[in-house]
């Protein structure tokens, strides 16, 4: 499966630049999650007196703190698989290696410094923190795209579009799918697509973070066998835990080898990295399936340029650039969870409808 096609995100440094930005935050996982998970309650815990230390220590708490370790270690064991085989970073496949054999944090900064170092003739920047925190969202997409436990979630949203497919472009009736061309554009970690391809479709993903494009890259083209990979996603969140296991919960990955499954189609899958609409202006014309809630990316962002439309007027905005609603088709009652973790105290439902328009080619 091609990693960035039809972009030309490769040719730009500037675009190299912010690529490494995320490799960095792979690689600091580990030290800085140690820290803000393990390091900085234990901190607190000897600030305690021996009376509370005792009380704490009672209930399991104090060890339960220290087995973080073990699950954030995973983790980073799983994002340094990531790192080594991407397409694109100047980090290679033998820092990764070394980094896997490494035990002690303070050792692992300085590889990263040696290695800068020999590399760039310069020091490394520590890895920045909105990128470090986003590596949680990666872990929970994870477990929403590519584990079993996500595939209730997966049936109430991708679901409906593959039923949707299936019913227009029937296979019995011999439809060519292979010339019925299908973009997924926000394709996360690649699994809508790679179903979508999986029906014999041509289908592209665009993605516009690299964070989802170099994880979902490791996925779609490494993962050889079923629940080969163990990843702590719950590690991070302290609050609403109904008890310690739940937090220190593994989700296996993925509940299907998408590269076994795609070595006899896998001409007909790609994912496309960079803005949707500098890659794809001058498409035109077509059938648009929408699933999903109405989050605005930039709202309330200063420096962004950002106007946030209702649904009624989302869908208004459709039918001027020439959209014909499917209401026949569309289901405005639809609810979802999204990244749903089910042994939480607290779960976020969305309202969800699935919009259908059709576009006739001028």
């Amino acid at each position: 499966m091609d990693l960035f096609s039809g972009s030309n995100v490769l040719q730009d440094a500037a675009e190299i630049r912010a690529i490494n930005q995320v490799i960095d935050s792979f690689l600091y996982y580990r030290n800085y999650y140690e820290e803000k998970l393990v390091d900085s309650r234990l901190s607190t815990i000897t600030k305690l007196s021996e009376q509370q230390r005792e009380l704490l220590g009672s209930t399991g708490v104090i060890k339960k703190i220290k087995t973080i370790s073990s699950a954030v270690h995973a983790n980073y064991s799983f994002f340094l698989q990531v790192v080594a085989y991407n397409p694109v970073s100047e980090h290679s496949i033998d820092i990764a290696d070394t980094l896997a054999s490494i035990s002690d944090k303070d050792q692992i900064l300085e590889v990263f410094q040696n290695f800068f170092q020999v590399k760039h003739g310069k020091q490394m920047e520590y890895a920045s923190i909105p990128h470090l925190e986003r590596l949680k969202s990666a872990l929970n997409m994870m477990v929403r795209d590519w584990s079993s436990e996500g595939s209730y979630e997966r049936n109430l949203t991708y679901a409906p579009i593959l039923r949707f497919l299936k019913k227009h472009f029937p296979a019995e009736k011999k439809c060519d799918r292979s010339n019925t061309k299908i973009l997924v554009p926000g394709a996360g970690l690649g699994r809508l697509a790679f179903e979508i391809a999986s029906l014999d479709f041509y289908c592209q993903g665009n993605e516009f973070s690299y964070l989802m494009l170099i994880v979902s890259n490791y996925i779609l083209n490494f993962c050889t066998e079923p629940d080969s990979l163990t990843v702590y996603p719950f590690v991070h969140d302290f609050s609403n835990v109904m008890k310690a296991s739940d937090q220190f919960r593994k989700v296996t990955i993925p509940d299907v080898a998408p590269c076994s499954l795609l070595s006899e189609n896998s001409d007909n899958f790609s994912m496309a990295g960079g803005d949707f609409l500098e890659i794809y202006k001058n498409d035109y014309g077509g059938l648009l399936i929408n699933v999903g809630p109405l989050l605005w990316h930039y709202e309330n962002n200063p420096n962004e340029c950002s106007i946030e439309l209702t649904f009624e007027e989302y869908l208004l905005i459709l039918q001027k650039f020439g959209f014909i609603l499917d209401f026949e088709e569309s289901d405005m009652n639809a609810t979802t969870p999204y990244s749903l973790n089910h042994k939480s105290m607290l779960t976020h439902q969305y309202k969800t409808p699935m919009v259908v328009a059709y576009k006739p080619l001028k």
